[in-house]
């Protein structure tokens, strides 16, 4: 499946762009749960919405260099940090 085979790449190499904009894109519901679960822990009611904030997430993902990541879950626990991020960012 693309998944596994995104997430084979991963497992041999930092994620070059391409290949993290295709795990955000393959991983978006997943993705989507993480953001609401961040906004309701942060109380972020509507000033960011859940898709904005995934969205948030990949432009500040895709300027880190040398981001590595394991497999999907690992790769939604970094998107959920970097969403807590901007979350704090944004108080």
């Amino acid at each position: 499946s693309p998944v596994a085979r995104r997430r084979d790449h991963a497992q041999r190499t930092r994620a070059e762009p391409r290949a993290l904009a295709s795990w955000f894109e393959g991983l978006q519901q997943e993705l989507r749960l993480a953001a609401r679960g961040q906004r309701q822990q942060f109380g972020a009611g509507e000033t960011l919405s859940t898709t904005a904030l995934v969205n948030e997430a990949w432009l500040k993902l895709r300027h880190v260099p040398e981001i590595r990541f394991e497999d999907r879950r690992h790769f939604v626990a970094i998107a959920a940090r970097a969403m807590r991020q901007v979350l704090i960012d944004q108080v």
